[in-house]
């Protein structure tokens, strides 16, 4: 018998798996790995695709303003817009009434006295207007009362050598009696209100005032200048 076997009677080999290759751009460059050349010597260089940049933030500008103050601006104006119309209204009112408000006005009665006049001579007729017996109105003028004149208001008579004055006015001061017409005189004796004194001599004028020489009946002492404002003429 021969010892060859039949192709039906040899064992079956197995085949490894045959790697099926991807084309060239469905391959993924490994890491590390050396990029494949080409058949011109050059390295095929896969360009990598940058994403898109976020865009910029709003708030960051500096020309950004925020709803609120566009909010602020608006009620801003519409308060203006109001306070000048409110004020427009106002002088508006005020030119309508005038210069000022409306004067109430017066009404003055006047009312006269009735007086009875003089009968018409003979029964002649009376005066148109009026009727027989009825009282003419005639206006009376009534002169106002002239005042009287008060002591103070009087004047005063100066004194006189040979009378008699009284010292009044001093208000408890009392009256310098002086050796001379001058108030640098040496004092001699203090006279005070109600004290009678007979003119001597004068007039004199010294320091802006008038005087008088003065000497007293009831003190001997008592004598010298004094002025002329603080003194009264007793009358006979």
């Amino acid at each position: 018998m021969s010892s060859r076997q039949t192709p039906d009677d040899l064992p079956t080999r197995r085949h490894p798996p045959i790697a099926r290759r991807r084309p060239p751009a469905e391959r993924v460059p490994q890491a590390g790995s050396v990029p494949p050349r080409t058949r011109s010597g050059r390295a095929d260089r896969t360009v990598q695709v940058q994403p898109p940049p976020e865009p910029p933030d709003p708030g960051s500008s500096g020309l950004y303003v925020p709803w609120w103050g566009f909010a602020l601006v608006i009620l801003a104006v519409a308060g203006i817009t109001c306070g000048l119309w409110g004020l427009v209204l106002m002088n508006r009112g005020e030119s309508t009434t005038g210069l000022g408000p409306t004067p109430t006005p017066i009404f003055v009665v006047i009312t006269a006295t009735p007086t009875l006049g003089p009968a018409s001579e003979e029964g002649g007729a009376s005066p148109e207007g009026t009727g027989e017996g009825e009282p003419m109105l005639t206006p009376t003028e009534t002169a106002p009362p002239e005042p009287s004149p008060t002591p103070e208001e009087e004047e005063r008579q100066p004194p006189q050598v040979g009378s008699t004055v009284i010292v009044t006015g001093t208000e408890g001061d009392g009256l310098n009696i002086r050796q001379g017409p001058g108030v640098n005189f040496t004092l001699v004796c203090l006279a005070q209100d109600g004290d009678q004194f007979l003119v001597e001599d004068g007039p004199r004028e010294g320091d802006g005032y008038t005087w008088w020489s003065l000497s007293s009946p009831e003190n001997p002492d008592c004598f010298g200048w004094a002025v002329e404002p603080f003194l009264e003429v007793i009358l006979p």
